[in-house]
């Protein structure tokens, strides 16, 4: 029996007569029976404290990106010109940054690989969690997201607090889940997802990349996800609950905003699934506008998706490039988690990947998430709750629409 707590926790360990460790010590050691007490930071302030830590390198990485864009565009306005010496000043920069960018992305490798293989469960052990994850999934619980947490090194069910009655309160689905998997690290929570939709307005664009805003017809703005052909036709990926059949939203679909006469509309949904396996949709280009597989970096500046990955794994550092957020990063805690949520009155859960914190905002629906290089696809983001971030895997978007 596992009695877990965020300020004190006692669990049996194998081999180990007392240990005092962090929860995922916790978790991951319950399997092997013994004595464990928790008393430091929760897992929460451990991904937090992570994030920061990550933004002393990352941060410092996207601005080197952000300046090389900046001096590069220096460069080619000075050779215009002709000037001579203020083109050899702009170089001996550039050449400063490309140096810094590749100590911060030789770093960053490091940092990641460490994270990865703290994120990683035993395999053991991940196989029992994973069945009980499809059973759960299989149930007939209110859940509100399940998963395997890297963070946690256990099973975290969510039971959606709105479907909680009298007679079955908090402490009836915490027993339940519990007396369940007895003998599995588990941690029940109470919550809501949420869809991210409707944002502030961003610019025109021109090219059309990934992560720049766009709206459907009489619906909230989203976020495009990566401009992608399909069978040979010029077009671009979102969220499929970004261009739902609203009433009266037919199938247009503008950027940045929808008008009233027209002259942003940029394409028309072609195809939208939104079911177990993608809440994803492709459009179908009608616009003039330059069409690039590659995602907004900064101001003018684009960087082109050269790889996809079909599913990252624990640990992964990942960008989400979003109509609000612009850019965000976080790491991959579980990239097979069910998130599950009411989507046009249907209760629904979704196949998705989520971050250890939550790195979006309303109004990036649609998504983008890369590495940290910015040039491999890894998913498109679609929702965000429980403190955690969610977005479907390129694997599925791939095969649901067919690209």
């Amino acid at each position: 029996m596992f009695i877990i707590n965020l300020t004190m926790i006692t669990i049996m360990i194998r081999n180990v007569n007392h240990a005092i460790c962090s929860i995922e010590c916790c978790n991951y050691f319950s399997y092997y029976g013994g004595t464990c007490q928790y008393t430091i930071s929760s897992p929460e302030e451990i991904a937090q404290k992570e994030i920061k830590e990550l933004g002393k390198v990352m941060d410092p990485y996207l601005a080197a990106k952000q300046q090389l864009s900046e001096y590069q565009n220096q460069l080619n306005d000075a050779i215009s010109k002709s000037a001579g010496e203020g083109v050899s000043d702009i170089k001996s920069q550039i050449q400063k940054l490309k140096d810094s960018i590749k100590r911060h992305e030789a770093q960053l490798s490091i940092m990641e690989q460490k994270s990865i293989e703290k994120y990683k469960i035993e395999p053991e052990l991940e196989v029992k969690l994973r069945n009980a994850q499809q059973e759960v999934l299989d149930s007939d619980l209110p859940i509100s997201s399940v998963s395997v947490s890297g963070l946690h090194k256990a099973l975290v069910v969510t039971i959606n607090e709105t479907y909680l009655t009298v007679e079955k309160d908090k402490a009836y689905y915490e027993q339940l889940i519990q007396d369940k998997y007895s003998d599995l690290p588990v941690l029940v929570r109470f919550g809501i997802i949420q869809l991210d939709g409707c944002a502030t307005p961003q610019s025109n664009c021109d090219p059309l990349l990934g992560g720049i805003q766009m709206q459907a017809k009489n619906n909230g703005k989203c976020t495009i996800g990566l401009p992608i052909d399909r069978n040979g036709t010029d077009g671009f990926i979102t969220a499929a609950h970004c261009v739902d059949d609203l009433p009266g939203s037919g199938d247009d679909i503008f950027q940045p905003t929808e008008d009233w006469l027209g002259w942003n509309k940029i394409g028309d949904v072609s195809v939208a699934l939104l079911n177990v396996n993608c809440d994803c949709a492709w459009i179908d280009q009608s616009s003039s506008d330059t069409n690039i597989s590659a995602v907004w970096s900064n101001i003018h500046t684009w960087t082109n998706i050269v790889a996809y990955v079909d599913r990252p794994v624990q640990g992964t550092y990942v960008i989400l490039h979003g109509a609000t957020s612009n850019l965000s990063y976080g790491i991959v805690d579980d990239p097979y988690r069910d998130s599950c949520t009411v989507i046009d009155g249907d209760y629904m859960c979704i196949d998705a990947v989520s971050t250890t914190t939550d790195i979006s905002q309303s109004g990036d629906s649609g998504g983008t998430y890369t590495d940290y290089t910015q040039s491999t696809f890894m998913g498109m983001h679609y929702s965000s709750g429980l403190g955690a971030s969610y977005f479907g895997p390129w694997e599925r978007i791939e095969a649901g629409l067919d690209l």
